[in-house]
């Protein structure tokens, strides 16, 4: 320690360099307070893309055989995909694969292994069937908008808004941290050619040559160019159409005698909007939402700054019928939450600050005091040029340390005034408590920092991206408290501190902590005496301590407290969007008229752009909306959603409305049941069972699967040689009842840059029922007579499985669930799992759950293993710096005092056990374990060189230490109250931990610690024989 105590008087000598490193750290760390990246939460990696398969005309099981296994297949060939989190969802005609990428695969290797799926996707193309049209692999699904803007009118057409809107994104893309804008909710118009079968046949035309006339005429060809002497001049062909007139002048063929049959012969023309599968409505008004995303690293707040101007500038150009209004404001969210954490943060600095002033003389306690201050500002500055975002974790972690690093100052001037009270010179005395409690400050530093670090190596997923930063940030405090109470305090007390306590002592009132101390020293060497009861009671302590965590509910990640939530509309499968829409309107007309709504936006037949890292967008489908609702503050919207719940979630014939608040849980439901096996029955026939239990619990509100309702579908069995003797092909047939329901899309009209659809459909008349289907007429090309359906097909109604679901390439059903908005999810599936555990699986059937408990479990063991490792590097730091096992043993004890507080916190203030609160825990294990090697080595120095006894030495420890010991630990517990007080169901959980865990173990500490020091070393004393008792001590 030579070399530590040879730079402590290099710093008292040379200050001036201390000072003035000390004053830059904090000059950087005050202009990174304003120009630090800034988020709310930190970016959490979503490793989820999503590959979609079209497969027109096929049914559910048809896409799951031919399409869904073939994809899984080539996908599970492939080590760097999670197959136990990739699922599937087959539907008519369309696959959703859902791919988890591995955990062990960074952004480089994650975005290699995409570039290698889109490549192996094309070749897989060739083995499928040809009418496999293709696939659509968002990789960057898990891309979160920063922005979400409304383009609305009430007057406008869908063709006029969408300009103003590529107008605004033309503005707001001139902000230079936009990454990506695209919008959402526009209908496009189309020209609609409804054919007259009579007249097709009449002037001899099919449908077929209408489209491959269309398809032909309307297609821009190459014509080459003209090479000239000097300038080759490129050929430009005219060919595509422009308008509707030319289109219905277009000539399909010509007879015989020379006639010309034009589509306006045979066909009715008609500018429309096609039935649409999904819009958008924001109050009630039609309207296309924008949405922005922003450049990942940068300052959130200043860039919602940036756009506001060029908003505010849109704003000025926009005709009066067009309205402009934001959704979600990610700025807007990140500011208001760093601003509420900021007011905390300053109400824990002040109250630490107090605390030292309140309870030391005045002098002494403002070293202390203007520690914190540059401790935090140079660790700002630290993170800053780190590149290291300011978001709610950083500063919960700057709030949780600002107890610990008070500590350092305060022992080093304690020390500094029990020397001067000796004797000492001010200068001496400045160096001499630097250099004699170095070694301690700096294991307790080293130990703190153990306490957290291992979470950043063993912790995955959702976890580790919320805390990967959080030991960062203690880390960089910790270190430079510690820097700072070794070169820059030692220096103060020279200037400020030259009198000890002693002096004039007689003159001064006693204060409240010299009360403390006296109520201390009477009853320390009781508790000493009476050791069994003692070591009892410890015992006790964390027996029950351990009772109390085992009977808290257990929830990961709470809900997250915003002043927005989505309401989630589902009706059963296969239900139309008039259906859908005319409950968004029922829930629209319900919003309109609560105060507490600022405003709301419905996505009929889909979800909205992903506006919350963790919330994903639901698969488009005409069964369901969503509406994004805004409240006037956070704690309105837990109100509406408690209150729309019970009122209007089952108040729509056979439709649900979820209220979802935001959270940080990755699953599409709280509670999720999966039952995987081969037979769709069986697996159905269980879920009913697992269903029923679920709703005999009081706290679920809402249960289905992921199955869906089956649906009614038609089936058409063509009559191979009927057809054949006919004239009829399947793909006549095909075209003939495409041509009778959706219509086929022939071509396209460019105005400019918009492109209109051309689209051939029968009339609506000839559209109504089975029946209808049945009588369709079919114009054999040949003989060009008309064939009913009826003739050369079979028409049956059947039921269908709406949607089919795989789980790592294996049928799985998931029975969801939802609890109440007071209940913990994990609490209520534990009470139900007794029940679903008794259900009797068939063979080839299995049980397992998903949800919140699956998050849970897949954090538990890392958690476990990080507090492992935690414990295993303080013994190491504690057999180092002790150099004696027994030494680290009787330190480590110290750690399982902290439960009992923690546990009895948790408990009355109504807070599940969660990752925030198992930081807490580990934040009080490290302070307290600091503690103990402060009072352990303060006890070796008065035994080892003092000649005290064993006794003596622990209760004058003891004794000693107790004004330091009490003084860290109610500044610590101070700094976090702010976080208490605000109820946050995030952050409460860790200081209720830290503030109940440390006044207690402090307590226990010092009672029991001592007792336990001279119950380990009696033994070893060589003033006192070896049976030395706790009265023959004192004597």
């Amino acid at each position: 320690m030579k070399k530590n105590a040879n730079l402590i008087e290099w710093a008292m000598e040379y200050h001036v360099f201390p000072l003035a490193l000390s004053a830059i750290l904090v000059l950087l760390g005050l202009s990174g307070l304003f120009n630090m990246p800034r988020n709310e939460f930190p970016d959490f990696t979503i490793r989820q893309g999503v590959i979609v398969g079209q497969y027109p005309g096929a049914s559910s099981k048809q896409v799951e055989e031919q399409l869904t296994k073939k994809v899984e297949e080539y996908l599970f060939s492939n080590n760097e995909v999670n197959k136990k989190k990739t699922y599937s969802f087959s539907r008519d005609g369309v696959m959703y694969i859902f791919v988890e990428v591995a955990d062990n695969q960074n952004a480089i290797q994650t975005k290699a292994f995409w570039n290698k799926i889109k490549n192996g996707m094309l070749i897989l193309q060739s083995q499928l069937p040809k009418e496999v049209k293709g696939f659509y692999i968002d990789s960057d699904f898990g891309n979160t908008s920063a922005m979400l803007l409304s383009v609305e009118s009430k007057t406008r057409p869908y063709k006029e808004l969408l300009r103003n809107v590529e107008d605004i994104e033309a503005e707001l893309r001139q902000v230079q941290d936009v990454a990506k804008i695209s919008h959402t909710g526009n209908l496009n118009e189309q020209i609609t050619i409804y054919v007259d079968n009579n007249k097709l046949l009449q002037k001899g035309v099919s449908v077929t040559n209408v489209m491959q006339v269309l398809q032909t005429e309307g297609a821009i060809n190459a014509t080459g160019k003209v090479e000239g002497k000097v300038v080759d001049e490129p050929i430009h062909l005219s060919t595509y159409y422009k308008t509707e007139a030319e289109l219905a002048e277009q000539i399909i063929r010509q007879d015989a005698n020379g006639n010309s049959v034009r589509l306006r012969d045979v066909a009715t023309l008609k500018r429309e909007y096609d039935e649409p599968d999904s819009y958008v409505t924001s109050n009630g008004t039609k309207s296309i939402v924008i949405s922005l995303e922003m450049t990942t690293g940068k300052n959130i707040v200043q860039f919602g700054k940036e756009l506001e101007e060029h908003i505010e500038k849109v704003k000025q150009h926009l005709p009066p019928d067009i309205q402009l209004v934001k959704l979600a404001d990610q700025p807007e969210v990140v500011n208001d939450s760093i601003s509420h954490f900021m007011k905390e943060f300053a109400f824990a600095l002040i109250g630490v600050v107090c605390v030292a002033l309140l309870l030391l003389p005045f002098r002494v306690a403002a070293v202390a005091a203007a520690t914190i201050p540059i401790t935090i500002a140079a660790t700002l500055g630290i993170m800053y040029m780190a590149g290291i975002e300011l978001d709610t974790v950083t500063l919960a972690a700057l709030i949780v340390v600002l107890g610990i690093v008070v500590d350092d100052p305060i022992v080093v001037i304690d020390n500094h005034v029990e020397k001067l009270d000796h004797g000492m010179s001010v200068w001496d005395a400045a160096i001499s408590s630097a250099k004699e409690l170095f070694p301690s400050v700096f294991t307790a530093t080293l130990a703190i920092s153990a306490t957290f670090l291992p979470l950043a190596f063993f912790m995955t997923g959702t976890a580790k991206d919320f805390i990967s930063l959080f030991p960062v940030t203690i880390m960089i405090a910790l270190t430079l408290s510690l820097i700072i109470s070794m070169m820059v305090v030692p220096f103060f007390n020279t200037l400020f501190i030259k009198k000890g306590l002693l002096h004039n002592k007689k003159e001064e009132k006693r204060s409240f902590l010299d009360r403390l101390q006296d109520f201390f020293n009477n009853h320390i060497g009781n508790s000493m005496k009476h050791y069994k009861l003692t070591v009892f009671f410890a015992v006790l302590s964390v027996a029950i301590g351990i009772g109390i965590m085992g009977v808290l509910p257990q929830q990961l990640f709470p809900k997250v407290e915003r002043n927005q939530f989505a309401m989630e509309i589902y009706l059963p499968s296969g239900y139309r969007l008039s259906q859908t829409d005319s409950v968004v309107k029922g829930m629209e007309k319900i919003l309109k008229q609560d105060k507490r709504i600022v405003n709301y936006t419905s996505f009929i037949g889909s979800s909205s752009p992903r506006f919350h890292s963790v919330y994903a967008p639901n698969l488009a489908s005409k069964n369901y909306a969503q509406i994004l609702v805004k409240t006037v503050s956070e704690d309105a919207t837990a109100e509406v959603i408690v209150d729309y719940q019970h009122k209007y979630s089952n108040s729509f014939p056979a439709a649900y409305v979820r209220m979802k608040q935001l959270n940080m849980v990755n699953a599409l439901a709280p509670i999720e049941v999966r039952i995987s096996g081969n037979d769709i029955a069986t697996l159905k026939q269980v879920a009913n069972q697992v269903i029923a239990v679920g709703k005999t619990h009081k706290q679920v509100i809402w249960t289905r699967t992921d199955y869906n309702e089956i649906q009614p579908t038609l089936k058409i069995d063509v009559k191979t040689a009927e057809a054949a003797r006919l004239g009829l092909s399947k793909s006549d047939i095909a075209n003939a009842v495409a041509l009778h329901s959706e219509g086929i899309t022939a071509t396209q009209v460019w105005e400019n840059n918009y492109a209109v659809d051309v689209k051939i459909k029968s009339p609506k008349a000839s559209r109504s029922d089975l029946s209808a289907l049945r009588d369709l007429n079919i114009v054999a090309p040949q003989t060009q007579s008309l064939i009913p359906l009826r003739q050369v097909a079979d028409v049956n109604a059947e039921w269908n499985d709406g949607q089919i679901t795989r789980r790592n390439s294996v049928r799985t059903l998931t029975v969801r669930m939802d609890v109440t908005q007071d209940a913990v999810a994990n609490a209520v599936l534990q009470d139900m799992q007794p029940a679903i555990e008794k259900i009797k699986l068939p063979a080839g059937v299995e049980l397992n759950y998903g949800g919140e408990l699956e998050l849970q479990g897949e954090n538990q063991g890392p958690m476990g293993t990080a507090l492992g490792v935690s414990i295993i590097l303080i013994f190491l730091i504690l057999l180092w710096h002790f150099k004696h096992l027994k030494h680290a043993l009787l330190s480590i004890t110290t750690m399982p005092l902290s439960l009992l507080g923690a546990a009895f916190g948790l408990f009355i203030m109504g807070y599940p056990f969660g990752f925030t609160s198992f930081l807490g825990l580990l934040a009080l294990c490290g302070i307290v374990v600091r503690n103990g090697i402060i009072l352990i080595d303060f006890a070796e120095e008065l035994r080892l060189h003092e000649g005290k006894s064993v006794f003596e030495a622990a209760k004058l420890s003891a004794e000693r230490r107790m004004r330091p010991i009490f003084l860290t630990s109610s500044a610590a517990a101070v700094g976090v109250i702010p976080m208490v007080i605000s109820r946050s169901s995030l952050w409460g959980p860790l200081g209720t931990v830290i503030c109940f865990g440390l006044l207690l173990s402090m307590l226990l500490t010092l009672f029991v610690l001592p007792t336990l020091y001279w119950l380990f070393f009696r033994k070893e004393d060589n003033t006192n024989p070896a049976n030395e008792t706790p009265e023959t001590a004192t004597v």
